[in-house]
């Protein structure tokens, strides 16, 4: 394992400073011409196409009002961001710009946490019925009797009071995993490629994004005891403002931890995941798009149905 930061050397990042007097020549490591075009399809293929798909949702909700929407709009908008600036950094500097690569990261992170506002936004207010006083909570059998109709405590919130701590306790995770130090160089189609995983970036994924978590689960969970009147929807908001970082952070680490040794696999199953990710999104939306988007299907015939 080396620890430090890169060297340049000539146009390629193939040296590594250990300590403030000594560099050291990074390993080459083969790749099978499988791994190649492994590689070669997860960034040239799948990546294209899942931001593709994240720039034709964006346009698709565009003019959404809902809050759910907004937020899945701009989650997507937020993730297209992103990637392009992990293709610029590829195409333009060689994976060499932190800037660009905070950009990436920083993008995902906000596309997975207005992703988990839309989510927590749709499912109260369109399956469960929790915020809308006017509506029946779904959950009214398992209650047997309803904050809104009658002075009992609401039984999804309390369910609350468990899960935000559990979630700062997983929150832990991030600040406290090992670093990933290991840096070799290989050839991807006869050009020479590097893969690492710097610390400069792994201070964002588990320093900054653990701390992030913590901070807003706890902050959910504040407002669930102390805010007296309505304080379900600044509670979600604030527990999608933990979910973008920790499930960025987790994503990375454990992919880091699966792969560090094999970069190529780190690669192919973190763009995989983001494409899956996509797709299901897409699916959902195509699948109940009647009540989401508010559009009819085309009628098979103009033969009224009995």
């Amino acid at each position: 394992m080396l620890r430090g930061d890169f060297v340049p050397k000539g146009e390629d990042f193939d040296r590594w400073r250990v300590a403030p007097d000594r560099v050291v020549e990074l390993p080459f490591r083969p790749s099978p011409l499988f791994e190649q075009a492994v590689a070669v399809l997860a960034f040239f293929v799948v990546k294209p196409v899942y931001t593709l798909l994240a720039l034709a949702v964006a346009i698709v909700l565009w003019k959404s009002r809902s809050p759910d929407l907004a937020a899945l709009r701009w989650g997507m908008i937020s993730f297209f961001l992103g990637e392009n600036a992990c293709a610029a950094n590829y195409f333009l500097f060689k994976e060499t710009s932190y800037l660009a690569e905070y950009l990436h990261s920083y993008g995902m992170l906000l596309c997975f946490g207005f992703t988990a506002y839309a989510l927590l936004e749709g499912v109260d207010r369109r399956v469960l019925m929790l915020s809308p006083p006017d509506r029946r909570c779904a959950a009214m059998p398992l209650c047997t009797a309803c904050v809104k109709h009658a002075e009992v405590p609401c039984g999804l919130k309390r369910t609350f009071y468990l899960l935000l701590p559990a979630l700062v306790v997983l929150a832990w995770m991030l600040p406290t995993a090992d670093w990933r130090d290991n840096a070799y160089n290989t050839a991807i189609c006869g050009q020479l490629y590097n893969y690492a995983h710097l610390r400069v970036y792994q201070v964002f994924e588990n320093w900054y994004c653990g701390a992030a978590a913590m901070l807003m689960f706890s902050a959910s969970l504040a407002i669930l005891l102390l805010k007296q009147r309505d304080p379900i929807g600044p509670a979600k908001v604030f527990l999608a403002a933990g979910a973008g970082p920790l499930g960025f952070g987790m994503l990375r680490m454990v992919l880091g931890g699966a792969y560090d040794d094999n970069r190529v696999w780190y690669l192919f199953w973190e763009e995989t995941t983001e494409l899956l990710f996509l797709l299901g999104i897409c699916f959902v939306l195509w699948t109940f798009r009647q009540g989401l988007l508010g559009r009819l299907s085309i009628p098979a015939s103009s033969t009224p149905a009995p």
